[in-house]
């Protein structure tokens, strides 16, 4: 089976800092702060982020153009959320890669139909080549979670990231 994963990417950049004090001592312990600073802020966007779309997987908002069945026996219709047997929700990974300049996170969700449930597409039910071709509308909750579009809140990365880096700031300089 081919794999359809969904995967994307956030940068997380780090704050410019302005100084009177240009000693190599000072900017020794700004650049020590500014590490610790991404580290702290990466942990702390994770943690939001993983919760925002996990709330924007479980959220009512998302068109289905028919009534189905569920493996939990549970009938739905439209709007209706995503989650089914909570295979997808729970296969969400964010892998963090520290570079000088920024954090990275790759947002990336493992079940084989991850790209299908995001993008939406065509598909041959069961892989019986005699039963009639099902459309599978598009639910891009990651998307949704990153602009705030489809009802779904915007993800405040700032707020997660002023967090990290104030805590370690007030902590070194004061």
């Amino acid at each position: 089976m081919a794999s359809f994963d969904f995967s994307t990417r956030l940068d997380i950049l780090p704050p410019k800092i302005d100084t009177k004090d240009n000693s190599p001592k000072m900017k020794r312990a700004i650049n020590s702060a500014l590490v610790a600073g991404m580290i702290k802020a990466s942990a702390y966007v994770q943690r939001d982020l993983r919760v925002a779309l996990d709330k924007a997987v479980s959220s009512s908002t998302w068109d289905w153009p028919r009534i189905t069945k569920r493996r939990n026996g549970q009938t739905v219709s439209s709007p209706r959320n995503i989650v089914d047997t909570g295979a997808l929700k729970s296969s969400l990974s964010i892998v963090e890669k520290n570079l000088k300049t920024k954090t990275s996170l790759g947002i990336k969700y493992k079940t084989p139909y991850a790209a299908l449930a995001h993008y939406g597409g065509v598909i041959q039910p069961y892989g019986n080549k005699n039963a009639n071709s099902v459309m599978v509308p598009g639910r891009p909750w990651i998307e949704a979670t990153l602009k705030g579009t489809y009802g779904i809140e915007k993800f405040n990365m700032g707020a997660a990231m002023n967090a990290g880096f104030n805590e370690v700031w007030s902590k070194r300089f004061g």
